[in-house]
């Protein structure tokens, strides 16, 4: 990895009902490059450019780890959210900082397996609600933090990344189009309707006895409507566990998958 260069990419933001996907981070021989991004939302897909940054592999900042161990015996705060969903992978936060879990689709039932697991320290206090909140927006291979990201303040944004465990400070230009997307609404959650939402509550209570703690939110890669969530059987971290609802198809129904987030 010695004299190679790593490109920091920061694309744009999926918006997929509720949680949003935004950056990814590759590693070339190059010394300079600049990536595009798929945005995707109600509109339908787009596409931007952003500039890269590049830095020396000895000039990255490594990524503090979230001790899981303990976290997990401890209160998960006001607010856990998603902010990436896919078939194969989630990751969420909370004030306790950020974790990506990998979908065992092949055990029986599915298994979560933590992937990343960060304090987020290097952003700052990580707060959950209010005028100062912090927006995380991620996506399958880490996420962007943006503190005070509703506020007049043009505060740093900060890239942390799965695969090389590292944080980068976001330069002003790539801050800048998040910023305007923000102002577009881009980071509004998308929820389902009503009607939906409240069905699959039902089926939630009805099957586990559980509240609903976060979504919720498709998954993309089905053709039919499946949807994950968070859902809390207690006040601690290990409580929470994520959740896939099939909604129901004419007079078929399934049951809900539950997958905790530790073994």
């Amino acid at each position: 990895m010695k004299n190679k260069k790593k490109i920091l990419a920061a694309a744009g933001i999926l918006v997929l009902a509720g949680v949003a996907a935004v950056c990814y981070i590759q590693n070339r021989d190059k010394k300079e490059a600049a990536s595009i991004g798929i945005i995707g939302g109600a509109d339908g897909p787009t596409k931007i450019f952003l500039a890269g940054k590049i830095g020396s592999p000895d000039e990255e900042t490594k990524a503090a780890v979230l001790d899981l161990e303990t976290a997990k015996k401890q209160s998960y705060g006001d607010v856990v959210e998603l902010d990436y969903v896919s078939k194969d992978k989630i990751s969420l936060h909370g004030s306790f900082g950020y974790i990506s879990f990998n979908i065992n689709s092949s055990d029986d039932p599915a298994t979560l397996e933590p992937a990343a697991a960060y304090t987020l320290e290097e952003a700052g206090p990580i707060v959950t609600q209010g005028d100062d909140y912090t927006e995380v927006v991620g996506d399958a291979d880490g996420c962007v933090v943006a503190p005070k990201a509703y506020t007049k303040e043009k505060n740093p944004m900060y890239l942390y990344s799965d695969t090389y465990g590292d944080v980068t400070e976001l330069p002003e230009e790539v801050c800048k189009v998040f910023r305007e997307d923000k102002e577009k609404g881009a980071f509004k959650d998308a929820y389902l309707a009503d009607d939906r939402l409240n069905e699959m509550a039902a089926d939630l209570y009805k099957e586990y006895g559980s509240g609903l703690l976060y979504g919720p939110v498709e998954i993309p890669e089905y053709d039919s409507e499946v949807y994950g969530f968070l859902a809390a059987d207690g006040d601690n971290l290990e409580d929470i566990w994520y959740g896939i609802w099939h909604a129901p198809l004419e007079n078929q129904t399934f049951p809900i998958t539950k997958m905790p987030l530790f073994k």
